[in-house]
């Protein structure tokens, strides 16, 4: 009688833990979060070009023996400018200990001023957007 409670007993936490493998199920907990992170830019001389606007839905699922997180990151790009632009960017996502976690290159063309331009979801990661972000500049103009 013994041998068969403890090969229930086994069978029932082979169980539950599968059950959250996939971040759902009865015995996973979940959370979701909206993460926000709106970085200005500037170019050297100081001249204002765009704020970025990163928003990121964060969902974690966890059990005893599985964890989930992370979501996809969307960006809308705002001109800050007083004259239409057009620039090229990549924008990389760091972690805690200082590593690009994520990266992304993009080209915004003819932005006006105040004008505003949504790029959509551009990359899934596990690191929430409102750590650090880095913005680069590969090019810049003004028509």
């Amino acid at each position: 009688m013994i041998r068969s409670l403890t090969f229930v007993a086994m069978l029932v936490l082979t169980a539950a833990g599968a059950a959250c493998t996939d971040g759902t199920g009865p015995d996973c907990a979940t959370s979701e979060d909206i993460l926000y992170n709106d970085v200005p830019t500037s170019l050297n001389d100081g001249s204002p070009v765009a704020t970025f606007h990163f928003s990121q839905r964060y969902r974690s699922s966890f059990d005893a023996g599985c964890v989930q997180q992370g979501g996809s990151i969307r960006l809308v790009v705002t001109s800050n400018a007083p004259i239409t632009q057009t620039f090229s960017f990549i924008a990389r996502g760091i972690g805690p200990q200082g590593s690009v976690d994520w990266s992304i290159a993009g080209t915004i063309q003819a932005l006006p001023p105040g004008a505003t331009k949504d790029e959509g979801e551009v990359v899934y990661t596990t690191l929430p957007v409102d750590q650090g972000i880095q913005i680069n500049f590969s090019s810049w103009s003004s028509p």
